[in-house]
């Protein structure tokens, strides 16, 4: 298995987001920039060279306060790997991206093992928030 930031115009990358866009048709493309802020590339799993999940960001309005913010926007594993630590390990591999992130998931507990603390919670969803101590 390799986890790896993926250059946003690469074959690699438009396979993730083809992926994401299946589950989820509002991701669009992987931005760069999004409100003056540079957006980090999309991470992605392979396995023997196949795409079987990955991680994408966006920028958005922090939930406390009108700084922009960098979001984790889509995480996938696509249903055979799941169960097997891949999601862990790309929100892992998420946390050196920058020094504050923010998500918006079904699934807190996914990132809230991984050192993530609850925001804010309702009947939409769950935002969690890490903080690199770095």
């Amino acid at each position: 298995m390799n986890i790896t930031s993926l250059d946003h115009l690469s074959k690699t990358a438009k396979e993730l987001n083809y992926q994401l866009n299946k589950e989820w048709p509002d991701i669009g493309y992987f931005e760069k920039e999004k409100y003056g802020v540079s957006i980090p590339e999309p991470i992605g799993v392979l396995i023997d060279g196949v795409v079987v999940g990955g991680l994408s960001f966006t920028s958005h309005k922090a939930p406390q306060g009108n700084e922009i913010a960098i979001w984790v926007n889509a995480l996938l594993v696509q249903p055979r790997y799941r169960h097997k630590g891949i999601a862990r390990k790309l929100i892992l591999a998420a946390q050196s991206t920058s020094k504050i992130l923010f998500a918006l998931t079904d699934i807190p507990e996914l990132y809230t093992k991984a050192g993530w603390q609850t925001v804010y919670q309702d009947k939409g969803g769950t935002i969690v928030k890490y903080e690199n101590p770095s």
